[in-house]
């Protein structure tokens, strides 16, 4: 497998730009997760089956002959069809994909996908979420955990402090795929890149930095 560098982090602090820039300029993919939920969001959509419906979604991801399939990152197939990025980013997979994405049997199939996809690479892999770095490439290469202060990511985002706040603990308190403390990933070896007064192009040099001095 080639060279996987995790970005976990609170929304807004920059991990997605930044993963993109990384992976542009390493000559590197940047992993989507978030189109591989999107691509199971719109399967159940299509066959009417109700996103908080686990069982039947279960069922259903049994019974798929064939996975995700992803091309330079992004979901692009699930049981051999084709779904194009624009259906992915269509106003009502918007409406489900969080429902769909906590559902154990689903996030299994996007992890599992994941690593499938990452270790068929030839070149670096650089992926960002919220459990990347302890439950999806735990023995990923260099890790990373971006945060910033709550009033410049509300800012960043368009939202209010009490909501980016609430999306935090939102995030840390899942049953599965939940979101380490700040002060946790540090104890557990994360890097951590505080974005408060960066810019995205700041913050991918230090990840970059940091990456080529051990690699």
């Amino acid at each position: 497998m080639s060279l996987i560098i995790t970005l976990d982090g609170t929304a807004g602090s920059y991990k997605s730009t930044v993963a993109r820039l990384v992976a542009e300029r390493i000559s590197g993919v940047a992993l989507d997760s978030g189109s591989f939920y999107r691509i199971i969001a719109h399967e159940m959509r299509a066959w009417g089956i109700d996103s908080t419906d686990e069982t039947t979604i279960t069922e259903h991801l049994a019974d798929l002959v064939d996975g995700i399939e992803a091309t330079n990152g992004v979901a692009t197939k699930i049981a051999g069809m084709p779904v194009s990025y624009a259906q992915l980013k269509r106003k009502e997979i918007d409406a489900i994909v969080s429902a769909i994405s906590w559902h154990t049997p689903v996030r299994d199939m996007v992890n599992a996908s994941l690593r499938a996809h990452a270790a068929s690479l030839s070149c670096p892999a650089v992926c960002e979420g919220r459990d990347i770095g302890h439950v999806v490439f735990p023995d990923a290469n260099c890790k990373f955990y971006f945060t910033a202060s709550a009033e410049v990511r509300a800012s960043r985002t368009r939202h209010t402090v009490d909501a980016i706040e609430a999306r935090d603990m939102s995030d840390m308190t899942k049953p599965v795929g939940y979101l380490l403390p700040v002060n946790q990933a540090r104890a557990d070896g994360y890097i951590v890149v505080d974005t408060t007064d960066l810019n995205s192009a700041q913050a991918a040099d230090i990840v970059l930095g940091t990456v080529k001095l051990n690699y």
